[in-house]
């Protein structure tokens, strides 16, 4: 926290307005799109018949999926809106985003663009100050008793299952080998830090999600089979992270950041243990919170069924398809036992990877008009 020149009364009065906004619309944000997308199957199937509309609209849909963090930044950066030309507004830039991206790039190339965008666009938001992920619907919220700065745990299992979707459409067919793997290990150190350091993202949670999802897909990126030294890298994976976020917290911020205050400076194992009960409280208490337990049961069939039902994708283009999906959900299954917002980790891992998963589905047929088939 460092003293700058203070807002206007005027801002200030804004800002409270819309963080009371927050709260209330986020779950609408996300049925939005997922309407929009039910209304473009009905309306593409009306005009040019189901088969044809089929396998379009999934790859649409998908991407729209993956587009979500950059879109919730547009009314953010726009000003206050009612809710219902907020939601519209999300639902068409998701919408429209998804199907010019499908247009422009070939399957399975397209995830690379949301993913690009979106997290170049929410770096700069965190490192320029502007608090656009702050205000976006999907935003860390004190209304609420959230943090009111960096990456909320709305987003940060989302952010890692879009990174890995991104570097599988970027290196989609490449064989399995130790470039491969080392070139996912990067980028999940790139975005750890974007999430994790205590000037962009704060989030030390984060860092054990991305580490441990990034370990998965590395790991399966890997030739050969399961070994004691990829299982222990796997158990290690989290820790790794810790100490990398712990060496940027003693260089960019003294020692003094939230990572460095909470554990590094713990002065007894008791302190710790306090801690760790303290978010396990927290985690259970979400969980435990109004639809929530349904709303868990849900998304942990939906990664049960797409599990049992993985064989519809095959034949994957590459091998870093499937470890980008199983990193993904690791990443949220981890997220839910290690942050303070529990099942809240899963779900965002599970919509994000169902548009993953939608976008994989829509792999183009003869009846398709994709990219890769006019080329």
């Amino acid at each position: 926290i460092e003293p700058a020149d203070g807002p206007s009364p005027q801002e200030l009065l804004d800002l409270r307005q819309r963080l009371r906004e927050v709260g209330p619309r986020r779950t609408p944000v996300l049925l939005a799109v997922g309407i929009g997308w039910l209304v473009l199957f009905l309306a593409a199937g009306t005009v040019v018949g189901r088969e044809r509309a089929r396998l379009p609209v999934r790859r649409v849909g998908g991407l729209a999926v993956l587009w979500l963090p950059t879109a919730i930044l547009v009314p953010a950066a726009i000003g206050p809106l009612p809710m219902v030309d907020e939601l519209l507004l999300v639902a068409a830039v998701c919408l429209g985003l998804g199907y010019l991206t499908d247009r422009v790039m070939p399957w399975p190339r397209a995830p690379l663009i949301p993913a690009v965008v979106g997290l170049v666009a929410i770096t700069a938001d965190l490192a320029l100050g502007m608090n656009l992920v702050t205000r976006s619907a999907l935003g860390p919220n004190p209304a609420f008793g959230s943090r009111f700065y960096g990456i909320g745990n709305e987003l940060k299992s989302g952010l890692t299952v879009l990174m890995l979707a991104g570097v599988a459409a970027a290196i989609t067919n490449w064989k399995k080998s130790g470039k491969a793997a080392l070139v996912v290990a990067v980028a999940g150190l790139l975005l750890g830090v974007v999430l994790g350091s205590g000037r962009l993202g704060a989030g030390v949670g984060a860092v054990i999600i991305v580490a441990a999802a990034t370990a998965v897909a590395a790991v399966m990126m890997l030739p050969g089979g399961m070994t004691r030294g990829r299982v222990a890298l796997l158990v290690a994976s989290p820790f790794i992270g810790l100490a990398i976020l712990a060496g940027i917290d003693l260089l960019t911020a003294d020692g003094k950041g939230h990572l460095s205050r909470n554990v590094l400076g713990a002065d007894s194992w008791e302190v710790m243990a306090d801690t760790v009960r303290r978010r396990t409280t927290l985690a259970w208490q979400q969980l435990v919170r109004d639809a929530m337990p349904v709303v868990t049961a849900l998304a942990l069939l939906a990664a049960l069924w797409g599990v049992r039902n993985r064989t519809s994708l095959m034949p994957f283009p590459g091998p870093i398809w499937p470890a980008a999906l199983v990193g993904g959900l690791a990443g949220g299954l981890i997220g839910s036992v290690a942050e303070d917002s529990g099942p809240l980790l899963l779900v965002g891992a599970v919509i994000t990877l169902a548009g993953v998963w939608g976008y994989l589905a829509g792999r183009p047929g003869e009846d398709s008009e994709a990219p890769s088939e006019r080329e």
